[in-house]
């Protein structure tokens, strides 16, 4: 575990095809990193590597209001390769996770999961419960030291 670091695909972007193709093994077809319909990005998406092999990975998405302003900041996906799990690299990729919602003045940060020991045991609270799915909250503390960062805006020129 020593040798493992957590990276943004914005600092390293060849991880990104890499976690697209296993998102997309795992749940089949689709654009985990699309942007919102006024064309604010998502967070970049965070990977974890172990000797520079990739071994997990993180994505965001924003949930909408009908106007199309950003609602709330949630996980869209996690995954992590069959071999390194149950090594704590979904619970670093999560904490890891909170830590950038934070630096970009997030207040709370949400996942929808049927995984509640993952995010319970790390001290998320559950939001709401239906079937199998249960969404999560983790209320971030932001530190006045934080410099809020706003989400980079792309037009259609973009």
């Amino acid at each position: 575990m020593d040798d493992m670091e957590i990276v943004s695909t914005k600092d390293r972007p060849e991880y990104l095809p890499v976690l697209k193709c296993h998102l997309n093994s795992e749940w089949g077809e689709g654009d985990p990193f699309a942007t919102g319909p006024s064309g604010i990005r998502n967070p970049d998406s965070l990977v974890m590597t172990s000797k520079g092999e990739f071994v997990g990975g993180l994505s965001f998405t924003w949930i909408w209001l009908e106007q199309g302003s950003i609602s709330e900041l949630w996980i869209n996906t996690v995954y992590v390769v069959s071999e390194y799990r149950r090594q704590r690299v979904a619970t670093q990729l999560i904490q890891a996770a909170v830590e950038l919602a934070s630096t970009i003045g997030q207040a709370r940060l949400f996942v929808n999961s049927r995984n509640d020991t993952l995010y319970t045991k790390n001290g998320w609270k559950m939001y709401s419960s239906k079937g199998v799915d249960s969404v999560f909250v983790n209320n971030i503390e932001i530190s006045i030291h934080n410099n809020p960062v706003q989400p980079t805006v792309y037009t259609a020129a973009d």
